[in-house]
């Protein structure tokens, strides 16, 4: 089984996003400060499961990974980038790509992906399932904020590594708790939120 690793958070950034109230800047300020200490971590992880000189490809899954970005392009400078927007289709219960950026080349030495929450591992296994079809990768990592607990599993099972702040959270329905909000992922870093709601989550 491929492992899973939960990074240090010596600024206690993950949980402040927690304690933010919404809908706020600070939330999208931090998960940007996040993304570049989640990046750090990545790349010596990288280094280690798959050699110093890896040929890596990055794929960003909009919109959730959108904030993790900056802090991966300044980190890995010599990757590949693709971009792939994902949508939920509420009637099946599914995730679909909108669309998916061209890559590069056609073989990789490991492949990133990267997304805020993964609550059950479908949507990244959906863009995997994209991303095989157009290069061979290596080595498989999802780099997250945080995960639940089943997603975890379901991703190392199915061959992928897992890196992120918190990966082992409970799982309610589609959600996972605590995760960065009520709304999803992509919804909350975008700045959507719900009119006149200034809660804060409890931990």
């Amino acid at each position: 089984m491929m492992p899973a690793v939960e990074i240090g958070d010596p600024d206690h950034l993950y949980a402040r996003i927690l304690r933010a109230r919404r809908p706020s800047g600070e939330i999208r300020r931090r998960t940007t400060e996040l993304g570049t200490l989640l990046a750090r971590h990545t790349r010596d992880s990288v280094r280690a499961w798959s050699g110093p000189d890896s040929r890596v490809l990055a794929v960003v899954i909009l919109r959730g990974g959108a904030l993790l970005y900056p802090g991966f392009v300044a980190t890995f400078e010599d990757a590949d980038f693709c971009f792939v927007g994902m949508c939920r289709d509420d009637q099946l219960r599914s995730v679909r790509a909108d669309y998916m950026t061209p890559i590069p080349q056609t073989d990789y030495d490991a492949v990133i992906y990267l997304d805020g929450v993964c609550a059950t591992g479908g949507t990244l296994l959906e863009t995997r399932r994209l991303v095989r079809k157009e290069c061979d990768g290596g080595y498989e990592v999802a780099a997250v904020i945080s995960s639940s607990a089943p997603a975890t599993s379901l991703l190392r099972e199915a061959g992928v590594a897992v890196i992120g702040l918190s990966l082992y959270e409970s799982l309610e329905g589609d959600l996972v708790r605590p995760d960065l909000g009520e709304l999803d992922a992509g919804d909350l870093l975008s700045g959507v939120g719900f009119p006149g709601r200034q809660e804060e989550p409890e931990r």
